[in-house]
């Protein structure tokens, strides 16, 4: 779990003067989520309409996380892992959506998104309930990954509907018929996937949807700092959004303002997500085309746009690409975001500097005036 602190900050200017907040807290997907609303709350309709704004998103994030956390057992993504290669099982509307949601993903990233990288995650100790390896002995072999990795590049080949699939008002997830054998043992493994880089940002959008439907205007929501979503504003109001040093979780590298957007960010940080060996930093991003965790350099990629869900994907597929990759990406795609980078692979010193006595440096799409970056931050094209 990351916390919002290890990742970024919030603060608020231009509220209103009859203005107050309001806020809602919540835990799922083993992770915290809060709701905050800005409004004239002395007017007794304002509060109504918060306190049902409270609950309908309470029971829509805890639905979402029976339906889409594959560490919640009878969750329908855990059934559907469950399944036999070429079984098929009954899924829920919000299942259905975020499969159509990476899928997507997948296809704008060129499969530096990829969900069926389930295997790897939990190989490297980054499941719930895994437990990390304690010396690089324990860590998989490349027999193994490469294993993971066929079956990453099967489902990557796949379109959404050869996994899921509406019918008469009821939806259906199919399990792909790709199995593989890690060398000579008997044991065949099937596609599985892990929706946990696009299913906070799902959930983002839907309680990012509830708000507009309230009638707010000025409000917040994040969800375990992995994905925020943005109500719409009045009155000039902007927040800004701190952006905390990857390698100095006490310090801040940018500074970004923001308003009528969502945002999310990814990153090889964070207490719990990463641990080094023999100075190689292995995180809990994996990398899809190897199954392994990324050695890209980039070290948190933050993505701004109208879909949390998608922004939590492509954070993600950032990190996963090589520099050059990452900057062509954001071009072509026209993305609204911004990384961190070190010529050493991210392995460098905890102050701003490279482990190659450089510092670190910043590429963003933001338009100047948009943001600010710290000392020992370089931006460049």
């Amino acid at each position: 779990m990351i916390v919002l602190s290890a990742i970024f900050s919030i603060t608020l200017a231009g509220c209103a003067p009859s203005e107050s907040a309001r806020k809602a807290t919540f835990w799922a997907m083993n992770g915290p989520a809060e709701l905050t609303v800005y409004a004239d709350f002395s007017d007794e309709r304002n509060s109504q309409t918060f306190e049902k704004l409270e609950r309908e998103a309470g029971e829509f994030i805890k639905k979402a996380e029976s339906s889409l956390d594959v560490n919640v057992e009878g969750s329908y993504i855990s059934a559907f892992n469950a399944l036999p290669a070429g079984g098929e099982t009954e899924i829920d509307q919000i299942t259905y959506g975020a499969v159509l949601a990476a899928f997507d993903a997948m296809e704008k990233s060129g499969g530096s998104y990829n969900p069926a990288v389930y295997y790897a995650v939990r190989a490297f100790g980054f499941g719930a309930q895994n437990q990390k390896p304690q010396s690089e002995d324990e860590l998989p072999s490349k027999q193994e990954t490469d294993a993971y990795a066929a079956l990453a590049s099967a489902f990557s080949s796949l379109s959404a509907a050869d996994v899921v699939r509406e019918e008469g008002g009821r939806y259906y997830a199919k399990k792909p018929l790709t199995t593989v054998k890690i060398g000579g043992g008997e044991e065949e493994l099937s596609i599985k996937i892990d929706l946990g880089g696009i299913s906070k940002g799902y959930v983002a959008d839907g309680v990012n949807a509830m708000l507009k439907a309230s009638g707010f205007t000025r409000a917040m929501f994040w969800f375990s700092s992995s994905s925020i979503a943005f109500g719409e504003f009045s009155g000039g109001g902007e927040f800004k959004l701190n952006c905390v040093n990857p390698r100095d979780e006490s310090a801040v590298y940018a500074q970004i303002r923001l308003k009528n957007t969502c945002v999310s960010t990814s990153g090889d940080y964070g207490e719990g997500n990463f641990y080094e060996f023999s100075g190689q930093r292995y995180c809990h991003l994996i990398d899809p085309r190897t199954c392994r965790p990324i050695t890209s350099g980039i070290m948190s990629a933050i993505v701004l746009g109208d879909s949390a869900a998608l922004n939590d994907a492509l954070s993600t597929a950032v990190c996963a690409m090589d520099v050059q990759s990452a900057k062509e990406f954001i071009k072509t795609q026209g993305l609204a975001a911004m990384f961190v980078y070190s010529d050493d692979g991210g392995n460098g010193g905890a102050d701003g500097n490279g482990g190659n006595g450089g510092s670190y440096k910043v590429f963003t799409s933001l338009a100047e005036g948009a943001f600010t970056l710290a000392g020992g931050f370089i931006r460049v094209d």
